[in-house]
């Protein structure tokens, strides 16, 4: 089976795939000319061609009566190792990021996707009493706990989005009542463009960052609206150039899966992340083959300390506009103190406050 085979077919996917979130399935078929059919609580309505379930039911390894309904209704049950090839795409490694997720972690959100499936359960009759009860204390316990795991950014608000790099749209799967957004593919290869048309500095000193580039980064379009970044599998980019370039709102990066030992350039890589108050775990970065760290950390406003500890500088040629109109404390290693000469320091720390514009040693 192959491409070919989605063309003008309808699909419809059951909950708790292992490998992609019905969002990504249904995003798959119509870029390949198929539609989507619609599906309540597994309930496949005749008509559909087919019906993507796990591996395990599709071979009758485990069973289920929807399934089973399915067949019975004429649909073609495949399992998800045979979906991936008829859209002819090859998943890698299950410990290696290959996905970007844009997901909504509003608690708000959950709340109202829970209401809203309760709804239309009880409607198709596909609940019983039981059931309703269980999902109702649900509904209350968001409604009454609504919040954001995000915190605020540099204006107070909180932006409601989180930012995923993973091995799969599954883990951050639609069940739990998140919306995804939008999510897309990831090779390790990408080669990002400059995320800001054009940067004015005026004659006060002060730094206006123009007009965007939509086509940079994948998940720009939502670039105001992200809280939070979390890469939970290896990600070994060849280069972190404008990486995440241009997320004012983003207060907390979680890098702990970004392996940075593949990367030849940290340009912009955390420009105007204007809302983050500690680098702390960008010690982390792995740095031995890194040439451009030009403006890697301009224009994050908020920052007060900014962790370089144990970084390798040995390959860096530029360190142009590094820290600029970045008020925060730099800390790096005694044997990169000063820095080298050889390095373009221009304008390294042009428009910080005085107070924070110092390197420790340690």
């Amino acid at each position: 089976m192959s491409w070919k085979d989605i063309e003008g077919r309808s699909f419809s996917f059951a909950s708790g795939l292992l490998t992609l979130d019905p969002f990504e399935g249904y995003e798959l078929v119509r870029e390949r000319g198929g539609t989507a059919a619609e599906v309540r609580s597994n309930a496949v309505k005749s008509g559909t061609d087919y019906f993507v379930v796990t591996d395990a039911l599709a071979d009758g390894t485990r069973q289920a009566k929807y399934v089973d309904k399915a067949r019975e209704a004429g649909v073609g049950i495949i399992g998800e190792t045979v979906f991936w090839k008829m859209v002819g795409i090859e998943l890698g490694p299950e410990d290696v990021a290959d996905h970007w997720v844009v997901v909504d972690t509003n608690m708000e959100s959950m709340q109202r996707t829970w209401e809203s499936r309760l709804r239309k359960a009880s409607e198709d009759g596909d609940l019983d009493k039981k059931a309703r009860g269980v999902l109702s204390e649900v509904a209350t316990w968001a409604r009454s706990n609504a919040m954001t795991e995000n915190k605020p950014s540099w204006d107070g608000s909180v932006a409601p989005y989180t930012l995923f790099i993973q091995h799969s749209s599954a883990k951050s799967t639609s069940l739990g009542g998140w919306n995804i957004i939008a999510c897309g593919f990831l090779s390790g290869d990408e080669q990002f463009a400059d995320n800001v048309g054009s940067i004015t500095r005026l004659p006060d000193g002060t730094i206006v960052m123009d007009t965007l580039n939509r086509n940079a980064v994948p998940w720009a379009e939502w670039r105001n609206d992200i809280g939070k970044v979390i890469v939970t599998d290896r990600y070994a980019p060849s280069s972190c150039a404008y990486l995440f370039d241009g997320l004012p709102r983003c207060a907390e990066y979680d890098l702990l899966g970004l392996d940075t030992s593949n990367a030849t350039t940290m340009r912009a890589m955390f420009r105007g992340s204007a809302s983050v108050d500690y680098f702390m775990t960008t010690d982390r970065f792995r740095t031995s083959t890194v040439t451009d760290m030009s403006s890697m950390f301009f224009g994050c406003i908020g920052a007060r300390v900014i962790n370089c500890i144990g970084w390798d500088i040995s390959k860096v040629e530029t360190m142009e506009s590094m820290f600029e109109n970045s008020p925060a404390a730099v800390l790096f290693d005694e044997n990169n103190v000063p820095i080298p000469e050889r390095i373009d320091t221009s304008r390294m720390f042009d428009t910080a406050p005085k107070q924070g514009r110092w390197l420790r040693r340690v």
